[in-house]
């Protein structure tokens, strides 16, 4: 049984699809839950190939927006599971292994698969176009 569950939050429809089955395992399990939203810091060099102008949404304005949107997302978990909301500034995919190799997790639920992993990963595939 998984007991500490660590669900990556992207705000995408599969995403709020693995919120569901995050919450229900860890209430399942009488575990904690874990909500993790990463802010990525865009690539210059990849703006500069495209060649588009380099905007900046101002200090503060991506982490103030993922913030809401893991404040969103805490609110539909039930009282009794307990909450960690996690905020970052890495590719989604480090992220994630960075936090699973600190040992809290005992599985990560994912909208895409992760490689090398220490703890087991639950992907929630996206919806097919209709």
């Amino acid at each position: 049984m998984f007991r500490n569950v660590l669900v990556a939050m992207d705000g995408s429809a599969s995403g709020r699809q693995a919120l569901v089955h995050a919450i229900e395992m860890a209430r399942a399990s009488g575990g904690r839950l874990g909500l993790l939203w990463a802010v990525p810091r865009p690539s210059v060099g990849i703006w500069r190939m495209k060649a588009l102008p380099m905007v900046d949404p101002g200090p503060g304005e991506l982490e103030r927006e993922a913030q809401r949107l893991l404040d969103e997302a805490e609110r539909t978990v039930p009282a009794d599971v307990p909450v960690t909301k996690l905020l970052t500034h890495a590719r989604p995919a480090d992220a994630l292994l960075e936090e699973a190799a600190g040992g809290r997790w005992d599985l990560i639920v994912a909208t895409r698969p992760l490689r090398a992993s220490p703890v087991p990963v639950l992907v929630i595939p996206s919806a097919p176009p209709r």
